[in-house]
């Protein structure tokens, strides 16, 4: 299986990486600093460093035909829209896209794990994805697992491109009678 990696520098994508090459799978790891490359991966002949910049992902010259596209680096709304619409097209039909850290749940005040910004932006991102999964429901089928940080697992139906999406309108704050 081809499958590509963001944020291979970092703790959980990097473990990911070992594992995926000990089962013989082809990489193409992502990462934003060539010099941060882990060096338990970087001479494998099974791993292909392509240098991009999340900010603008649209400028990297990532190959096609992706089967699985695993997105652990900047977990922030607009950065997973955008890496949604720029590496959607690189997926072959029926490849999944994971992207993790999309719960709120673990970071409310009451928990252990209190974090005002993780509660917020995995809550945003929560939303983001939806948003783009209202306009592309015949694009792509959409999985959500609320275990530890969570876990959004896109699986692409077609070839078409994705939809941008319309504002997704919520009655949350709506006055209840």
């Amino acid at each position: 299986m081809k499958i590509l990696i963001t944020g291979t520098t970092g703790y959980i994508a990097k473990r990911l990486a070992l594992q995926l090459l000990e089962e013989d799978h082809e990489l193409v790891c992502c990462v934003r600093d060539m010099n941060r490359i882990p060096h338990e991966i970087e001479e494998h002949p099974n791993c292909t460093f392509i240098k991009v910049d999340f900010l603008e992902p649209e400028a990297a010259e990532i190959p096609k035909k992706i089967d699985v596209i695993f997105l652990d680096s900047l977990h922030e709304a607009t950065h997973v829209e955008k890496i949604i619409y720029n590496y959607f097209d690189l997926l072959n039909e029926g490849g999944y896209f994971f992207i993790d850290d999309i719960s709120h749940l673990p970071y409310l005040k009451s928990k252990d794990s209190n974090s005002f910004y993780c509660e917020i932006n995995n809550s945003e991102t929560l939303e983001k994805i939806l948003e783009i999964y209202k306009n592309n429901i015949t694009n792509f089928n959409l999985n959500i697992s609320y275990i530890s940080s969570g876990l959004a697992i896109i699986q692409k139906k077609t070839v078409h491109k994705l939809i941008k999406p319309n504002t997704l309108y919520s009655r949350k704050s709506s006055l209840k009678n």
